[in-house]
């Protein structure tokens, strides 16, 4: 509701509130990083939804959609031209983190029901 009136900091201090109580709430990072991206925050967004991942379930059927927001933020990020280190950081971790839970590309985008665009799939092959 805050979002839509423009009132990003109350959002923000909400959910680090709540995360401070719940730390181990998968939905609450998921739910701050969707509130980071809607603003272009990617450098914000992309740790939210790692450590969403990484508080589900290994085959959550949920971190299908988190990891196509967490690449869709990647590809986005960029093309605004961040810092190539923190760049190079969070993408190494997607990808480490990409392969704990798919065998491969294609069998992501069966699961997603979502082509991985051309950018996105070359960072994900590196390495």
């Amino acid at each position: 509701a805050y979002s839509k009136k423009g009132q990003h900091d109350q959002v923000f201090q909400d959910y680090t509130k709540a995360i401070e109580l719940q730390p181990n709430d998968a939905e609450l990072w998921y739910n701050r990083g969707l509130a980071y991206e809607r603003i272009e925050e990617f450098d914000k967004s992309i740790p939210d939804f790692i450590q969403a991942i990484n508080l589900n379930p290994p085959n959550s059927p949920n971190n299908v959609g988190i990891f196509r927001n967490v690449l869709e933020c990647l590809l986005n990020w960029h093309h605004t031209h961040p810092s190539p280190e923190l760049f190079a950081g969070y993408s190494k971790q997607v990808q480490t983190l990409f392969y704990q839970h798919y065998q491969n590309i294609e069998a992501f985008e069966q699961a997603a029901g979502w082509k991985v665009p051309p950018q996105i799939r070359a960072l994900l092959e590196r390495g």
